[in-house]
């Protein structure tokens, strides 16, 4: 089971299922939640007035017991819910108010309970023009950062970022789906601005400040990102039938991990990223390219040109951050800086930051404290604070290495903390280390496992996704793309 389908509603009191209760004698309305204490992974959400725990999107109960709730594998890798439920009762930083001191603030991060609705519709031409949102307890109205999946324009479903904390920094989160690539382009653009035009017509009603709008992305769903950001006032791509004409698709800041931004140049950068001769051929007949366009981009230069966020540049964009790895020979690095050149060309503001070491993959582009960064970036011109880095020294005693503490102090902490973990990195270490060793990852698994050893601290069913899921994978991603194992 996981969280969908719930709302928040007070209807005629129910069977009792874990909380319930919608007004109280004087019927004033109550939040049903505020009596149900969720698991990790889990929020409280509400179905015909009752409130219950379940399991965030990308996650299942891991038996009938519904007790625990574990990840499943999905469309989009590297992205799954990641917030937690916690009280808190303070003032919300108005970021629109300069601090009595006339200094900008430190950030705080003090909310964290939150209200999930899941499946709300957009439009009603495809089932997919529905998204996901959850809504902060902050008193609002409040940032809303809207995460737009991947897949090649071809597959993927709507989830949330794995990073930041935005949830308890008081901001909304929203994940969209979209037409995939069997409809004709530009569906796909139709739709995330119908989207963004929804939010905006349903603002009141969840607390969005329709001033402070973030759009992210990665892949796909970068592209459509940076398109939304470069696409101000162009009319063709805001189709009034699919609803709230009379609301703008306009967003307040990008932030585009990977996304492709000029496709008739996608080879010839792969070759300039010295990619592999085997690598995508973007502009080939069954490329994701050639099915977005329906038809090949040599074929259709003037098609492949107006799908291409950068041909709409002109100096009225939003903030943009664009975030890219060095070895990403899906969409190869130089489209992040065609998009970056051209924004500063038309002066509009453009930061870039090339993550070394890191492909196409979201967990290898926040490595080397880049998250911090876009952070940072998000927080400063949404909330108008600084974020404060975290500072991790490596422990006197710590056994793991230099390197991890240096690119990945606050994983590498996280795994210090977990003996199991410890054992589990060192035998990582080991093994790459060993050029005649192969199959590092499934054998250390095998070799710190409670059925080789239960007499010390072992990897069991019980604490796999504490160590392995949530500390150890991020911790050995993050590294990689550091440097911090030898490659192969």
């Amino acid at each position: 089971m996981t969280l969908s389908k719930f709302f928040v509603s007070c209807l005629a009191p129910l069977t009792l299922i874990l909380a319930t209760g919608c007004t109280k004698e004087n019927s004033e309305p109550v939040d049903p939640c505020s009596k149900l204490e969720c698991g990790e992974n889990q929020a409280c959400g509400i179905e015909q007035g009752q409130a219950a725990c379940a399991c965030l999107s990308g996650f299942e109960f891991e038996d009938e017991n519904k007790v625990r709730c574990i990840p499943t594998p999905s469309q989009d890798a590297g992205f799954f819910d990641a917030f937690t439920t916690v009280d808190a009762e303070v003032t919300y930083p108005d970021a629109s108010s300069p601090s009595d001191a006339g200094t900008v603030p430190v950030c705080e991060k003090p909310f964290g309970r939150a209200t999930r609705h899941d499946n709300l519709t957009y439009g009603t031409l495809n089932e997919r023009q529905r998204l996901d949102l959850i809504e902060t307890n902050a008193p609002g109205p409040n940032p809303t950062i809207v995460w737009i999946h991947g897949g090649g324009w071809r597959q993927g479903r709507k989830s949330f970022p794995i990073f930041g904390e935005f949830i308890e920094r008081g901001y909304n989160l929203v994940g969209i789906e979209y037409r995939l690539s069997d409809n004709a382009w530009p569906s796909t653009l139709l739709d995330v601005k119908a989207a963004i035009r929804w939010l905006r017509a349903n603002a009141q009603t969840y607390r969005i400040d329709p001033d402070r709008i973030v759009v992210m992305g990665s892949s796909a769903g970068g592209h459509l990102a940076a398109f939304l950001g470069t696409s101000s006032g162009v009319n063709e791509f805001d189709e009034p039938s699919l609803g709230n004409e009379n609301f703008s698709s306009d967003v307040n800041l990008v932030v585009n991990f990977y996304g492709p931004t000029s496709i008739i140049h996608m080879d010839e950068d792969a070759q300039a990223n010295q990619c592999p001769a085997n690598s995508l051929c973007h502009l080939c007949p069954d490329s994701p390219e050639s099915m977005l366009l329906d038809c090949t981009p040599p074929d259709c230069p003037d098609r492949a040109a107006k799908a291409s966020p950068i041909t709409h540049v002109d100096g009225n964009e939003p903030p943009f951050l664009t975030v890219h790895g060095t070895e990403d020979c899906t969409v190869p690095t130089p489209q992040a800086t065609r998009l970056h050149e051209a924004l500063l060309a038309a002066n509009s503001d453009s930061t870039l930051i090339i993550a070394q070491g890191a492909g196409h993959n979201v967990r290898e582009c926040l490595a080397n404290g880049i998250e911090d960064d876009i952070i940072e970036f998000v927080e400063l011109h949404m909330r108008g604070c600084i974020h404060e880095k975290p500072e991790v020294n490596r422990p006197p005693d710590a056994q793991l290495n230099e390197c991890l503490y240096e690119n990945c102090p606050t994983l590498a902490a996280k795994c210090e903390n977990l003996p199991v973990c410890v054992r589990l990195e060192t035998c990582f270490q080991d093994c790459f280390a060993d050029p005649n060793r192969q199959g590092c990852i499934n054998a250390c698994q095998r070799e710190v496992s409670c059925e080789q050893d239960s007499s010390v601290p072992c990897l069991s069913d019980a604490n796999r996704t504490e160590v392995v899921d949530e500390t150890h994978y991020p911790l050995f991603q993050c590294g990689r793309s550091a440097g911090c194992y030898p490659r192969r």
